[in-house]
Protein backbone atom coordinates (compact mmCIF):
# COMPACT_ATOMS: atom_id res chain seq x y z
CA UNK A 1 0.00 0.00 0.00
CA UNK A 2 2.91 2.58 0.50
CA UNK A 3 5.07 1.84 -2.09
CA UNK A 4 2.25 1.13 -4.46
CA UNK A 5 0.07 4.51 -3.29
CA UNK A 6 1.33 6.44 -0.72
CA UNK A 7 4.73 7.67 -2.37
CA UNK A 8 3.03 8.18 -5.71
CA UNK A 9 0.70 10.48 -4.13
CA UNK A 10 3.28 12.33 -2.50
CA UNK A 11 5.52 12.46 -5.30
CA UNK A 12 2.66 14.59 -7.10
CA UNK A 13 2.46 16.99 -4.29
CA UNK A 14 -1.05 15.54 -3.00
CA UNK A 15 -2.11 14.78 0.21
CA UNK A 16 -2.04 12.15 2.26
CA UNK A 17 -3.84 11.94 5.37
CA UNK A 18 -4.26 9.57 8.61
CA UNK A 19 -6.26 8.60 11.50
CA UNK A 20 -4.86 7.46 14.53
CA UNK A 21 -7.21 3.93 15.65
CA UNK A 22 -6.35 1.90 18.69
CA UNK A 23 -7.87 -0.74 17.92
CA UNK A 24 -5.48 -4.12 17.02
CA UNK A 25 -5.42 -4.79 12.70
CA UNK A 26 -5.40 -8.23 11.31
CA UNK A 27 -5.11 -9.35 7.64
CA UNK A 28 -7.87 -12.21 7.80
CA UNK A 29 -7.07 -12.93 3.88
CA UNK A 30 -3.26 -14.22 3.53
CA UNK A 31 -3.92 -17.49 4.22
CA UNK A 32 -7.32 -19.65 5.38
CA UNK A 33 -5.26 -20.20 8.90
CA UNK A 34 -5.29 -16.56 9.10
CA UNK A 35 -9.06 -16.49 8.05
CA UNK A 36 -9.60 -19.23 10.66
CA UNK A 37 -7.99 -16.92 13.77
CA UNK A 38 -9.32 -13.90 12.92
CA UNK A 39 -12.98 -15.77 13.22
CA UNK A 40 -11.62 -17.41 16.34
CA UNK A 41 -10.59 -13.75 17.93
CA UNK A 42 -14.24 -12.23 17.25
CA UNK A 43 -15.80 -15.66 18.59
CA UNK A 44 -13.54 -15.96 22.08
CA UNK A 45 -13.83 -11.94 22.50
CA UNK A 46 -9.71 -11.71 21.83
CA UNK A 47 -11.12 -9.01 19.13
CA UNK A 48 -14.60 -6.99 18.81
CA UNK A 49 -16.86 -6.12 15.82
CA UNK A 50 -19.64 -4.07 15.99
CA UNK A 51 -23.03 -6.44 15.92
CA UNK A 52 -20.64 -8.98 16.79
CA UNK A 53 -21.98 -10.69 19.97
CA UNK A 54 -20.88 -14.58 20.29
CA UNK A 55 -23.03 -16.67 22.58
CA UNK A 56 -22.39 -18.14 25.79
CA UNK A 57 -20.79 -20.94 24.28
CA UNK A 58 -18.63 -18.53 21.87
CA UNK A 59 -20.81 -18.95 18.72
CA UNK A 60 -22.26 -16.97 15.85
CA UNK A 61 -25.48 -18.51 14.28
CA UNK A 62 -27.17 -17.25 11.58
CA UNK A 63 -30.85 -17.08 12.73
CA UNK A 64 -31.90 -19.26 9.39
CA UNK A 65 -29.25 -22.09 10.26
CA UNK A 66 -31.25 -25.22 9.86
CA UNK A 67 -29.78 -27.44 13.08
CA UNK A 68 -30.70 -30.80 13.96
CA UNK A 69 -30.90 -31.95 17.51
CA UNK A 70 -28.61 -33.37 19.47
CA UNK A 71 -26.11 -30.82 17.91
CA UNK A 72 -23.31 -29.77 20.20
CA UNK A 73 -21.77 -26.61 18.67
CA UNK A 74 -18.67 -24.17 20.22
CA UNK A 75 -16.43 -21.63 19.01
CA UNK A 76 -17.92 -21.43 15.79
CA UNK A 77 -19.92 -19.44 13.27
CA UNK A 78 -22.16 -20.62 11.17
CA UNK A 79 -23.67 -18.58 7.84
CA UNK A 80 -27.18 -18.31 6.53
CA UNK A 81 -28.92 -20.95 5.03
CA UNK A 82 -26.13 -23.44 6.53
CA UNK A 83 -27.90 -27.41 7.51
CA UNK A 84 -26.22 -29.32 10.15
CA UNK A 85 -27.25 -32.81 10.57
CA UNK A 86 -28.14 -34.26 13.72
CA UNK A 87 -25.69 -35.31 16.90
CA UNK A 88 -22.70 -33.59 15.37
CA UNK A 89 -19.75 -31.88 17.49
CA UNK A 90 -18.81 -28.70 15.92
CA UNK A 91 -15.58 -27.01 17.69
CA UNK A 92 -13.73 -24.19 16.47
CA UNK A 93 -15.54 -24.03 13.37
CA UNK A 94 -15.85 -21.23 10.36
CA UNK A 95 -19.26 -22.50 8.72
CA UNK A 96 -20.03 -20.22 5.09
CA UNK A 97 -22.98 -19.85 4.07
CA UNK A 98 -25.21 -22.25 2.82
CA UNK A 99 -23.14 -25.08 3.69
CA UNK A 100 -24.59 -28.69 4.38
CA UNK A 101 -22.05 -30.19 8.03
CA UNK A 102 -22.81 -33.83 8.00
CA UNK A 103 -19.73 -35.03 9.95
CA UNK A 104 -17.78 -34.51 13.22
CA UNK A 105 -15.44 -31.38 12.73
CA UNK A 106 -12.61 -29.54 14.77
CA UNK A 107 -10.49 -26.56 13.79
CA UNK A 108 -12.49 -26.51 10.19
CA UNK A 109 -14.00 -24.34 7.63
CA UNK A 110 -16.94 -25.79 5.43
CA UNK A 111 -17.11 -24.22 2.29
CA UNK A 112 -20.96 -24.48 0.21
CA UNK A 113 -18.83 -26.99 -2.17
CA UNK A 114 -18.95 -29.43 0.28
CA UNK A 115 -15.15 -28.28 0.77
CA UNK A 116 -13.42 -28.64 4.66
CA UNK A 117 -10.70 -27.24 5.50
CA UNK A 118 -8.87 -28.33 8.27
CA UNK A 119 -6.60 -25.95 10.45
CA UNK A 120 -3.66 -27.44 11.88
CA UNK A 121 -2.31 -25.88 15.09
Amino acid sequence: MIRQAYLHWLARGERVMGVVDSASLRDAGITPKHYWEANQALLTGAEHWPGITPDIHQNVVASDVVMSPGTHVTRSAIGAGASIGANLTLDGCVIWPNASITTNLTNAIALPDGTLLAIAD
